[in-house]
């Protein structure tokens, strides 16, 4: 019974202890986006279907000009532009 007793009270004075020391606020760190986020910061995500060949035949290109398939389609986009005496504004470079 001692023993039973002593255990009832340490529990008593520990959750008695830990009821009366206040909680550390939380500095909660500013919400910050992610850095894909921060470069797409005013742009909007176009997408559209096109053959698995013609994927391909871009990403290839990306890979052997050491560039993006977005900055790519930005480039194409600029062409498409220009040819249509349209203002060339698609970015040049995302996220650089």
């Amino acid at each position: 019974m001692a023993l039973k007793a002593s255990i009832s009270g340490a529990t008593r004075l520990q959750s008695r202890q830990t009821s009366e020391v206040a909680p550390n606020p939380v500095e909660e760190a500013p919400e910050s986006k992610p850095k894909g986020e921060q470069a797409r910061a005013g742009m909007k995500s176009i997408g559209f279907w096109t053959t698995d060949e013609a994927r391909r035949q871009l990403h290839r290109i990306a890979i052997d000009e050491d560039t993006t398939a977005g900055d790519l389609l930005n480039e194409a986009l600029n062409l498409l532009f220009r040819d249509r005496d349209k203002p060339t504004i698609a970015a040049t470079k995302i996220g650089n």
